[in-house]
């Protein structure tokens, strides 16, 4: 099992925000970074079927990640992963 480390921002709750929130909260959130398999879209189970798959490949091209969201992927990670980047695919996939 590997482990990402995301660090929570502890005084969060003592601050007022003067913009409206508009990111979604990943604490808490359980991550699986598996293989690709041709297998998951067309599981027989709606709920494992729809689960939110983000491809994470090498192959960064603007064609590249348009196939991925073609074969319905739900988010896009080029390699290296930046976690900024794998944050806010995150926050997107999942609001």
């Amino acid at each position: 099992m590997i482990r990402i480390p995301f660090q929570i921002d502890a005084d969060m709750k003592d601050r007022t925000e003067t913009e409206e929130k508009t990111e979604t909260s990943i604490q808490g959130l359980h991550v699986l970074l598996t293989e690709d398999n041709e297998q998951i879209r067309s599981l027989d189970d709606p709920a494992l079927a729809g689960i939110t798959i983000l491809a994470m490949t090498a192959n960064a091209f603007d064609e590249d990640r348009k196939k991925a969201l073609a074969c319905g992927m739900d988010g896009f990670l080029s390699k290296p992963i930046a976690i900024e980047e794998l944050i806010s695919t995150l926050q997107n996939s999942l609001g």
